[in-house]
């Protein structure tokens, strides 16, 4: 049966992908319950296979079980190997499951900005880009804005104007290049405090 299962799995690892795993729900389940009926000891497996479970529940905004898998991959992750990418996970879908209440830790709330904004409708792209403005500021005001202002349209607007074609795309340049050059600035005094959770975001 432990050959069985390993066999099967190798079999949808092709299929795991964001776009595909949704349709071998049903096979992960029917393979969890196979492991947890034999009472398999092949823990590092199982947990995988929680994990990916997780993330096809969340896909479909079921919530409550998503939570539930990712813990099961936490009890099966005995060597700790995941666990930040578990503890991660868990907190976006406890983010993704209280939107209406504003989390105490910036970290946090941004994650549930975020959250919001991947499960917004696309087609309103000024509410996205109003979302991830938010988040951003949130996490690095001064940097963030400074991208901000390197982009901003008004400032386009005037280095544009009454300009030939390359002095005006010279200028355009030379101001995105001096924006993002402050940045580094403000980077370097924010240390790496956070940093797995702000890649992440």
């Amino acid at each position: 049966r432990r050959v069985h299962g390993v066999s099967v799995w190798n079999i949808l690892l092709p299929l795991l992908q964001s776009n595909l795993r949704v349709k071998v729900r049903k096979t992960l389940h029917v393979l969890a319950d196979c492991l947890e009926h034999t009472s398999s000891l092949m823990a590092s497996f199982r947990c995988l296979v929680h994990t990916e479970i997780a993330k096809i529940e969340e896909d479909l905004e079921q919530i409550p079980s998503a939570k539930e898998h990712v813990l099961k991959a936490m009890a099966f992750d005995d060597d700790g190997l995941y666990c930040s990418r578990l503890d991660m996970q868990l907190n976006r879908l406890t983010m993704r499951s209280t939107l209406y209440e504003k989390p105490e830790d910036s970290l946090d709330y941004v994650c549930q900005i975020v959250e919001q904004a991947r499960f917004s409708d696309g087609k309103n792209s000024k509410k996205l880009r109003g979302l991830l403005i938010q988040s951003g500021d949130i996490l690095s005001p001064d940097a963030f804005n400074l991208v901000i202002n390197a982009e901003a349209e008004p400032a386009m607007t005037k280095l544009l104007e009454g300009n030939p074609q390359t002095l005006r795309l010279g200028n355009i340049a030379r101001h995105y290049t001096t924006m993002i050059s402050k940045i580094d600035g403000h980077m370097k005094r924010f240390g790496n405090e956070d940093d797995r959770q702000r890649v992440w975001l």
